[in-house]
C-alpha cells in the first residue's frame, strides 16, 4: 500500500483535469488519471506530471460506462489500497451543436451519462 495520499482525477490528462493534477502533484499526492484516451496519447501529460515528483498510473475508462467504473475503482484500489481524493472533472459537450429543437435523444444522453450520471455513481463507488 502506498502511503502518499492519492488524487482520483478524472479528466486530469488535460485541460482544467490537467491543471488540477499539476496542483495536487506539487501538494505531494499520487494520482490515478482517468481518461477515455489511450495511454500512448497522454505520455507527454503523465511524463510532466511524474517529473514533479509524483506516482502517477493512468486508467483508460469511459465513466459513462457502469462497466467502466468499477473496473476503474477495482483497479486503483488494488494498484494503490486507497483513494483520498476524487476529483470529478470529466466532461464532454454535445458531438454536435444544435438548436434544442434539433437536438437527438442520443446526444442527450451521452451528455448526461458522461456529465451528470458518470459523476453521480464513481463517488459512490469510491466512498
Amino acid at each position: 500500500m502506498n502511503s502518499r495520499r492519492l488524487a482520483i482525477v478524472t479528466g486530469g490528462a488535460r485541460g482544467i483535469g490537467f491543471g488540477i493534477a499539476r496542483a495536487l502533484a506539487s501538494e505531494g499526492f499520487a494520482l490515478a488519471i482517468c481518461g477515455r484516451s489511450d495511454e500512448t496519447r497522454v505520455t507527454s501529460a503523465l511524463e510532466e506530471l511524474r517529473s514533479i515528483g509524483s506516482e502517477v498510473s493512468y486508467y483508460s475508462a469511459d465513466i459513462g460506462s457502469a462497466e467502466d467504473r468499477l473496473r476503474l475503482v477495482d483497479a486503483i484500489y488494488a494498484d494503490f489500497g486507497k483513494v483520498d481524493v476524487l476529483v470529478n472533472n470529466a466532461g464532454v459537450a454535445p458531438a454536435e451543436r444544435t438548436d434544442i429543437l434539433e437536438a437527438s435523444e442520443e446526444s442527450y444522453d451521452r451528455v448526461m451519462g458522461i456529465n451528470q450520471k458518470g459523476p453521480y455513481f464513481l463517488t459512490q463507488e469510491v466512498a
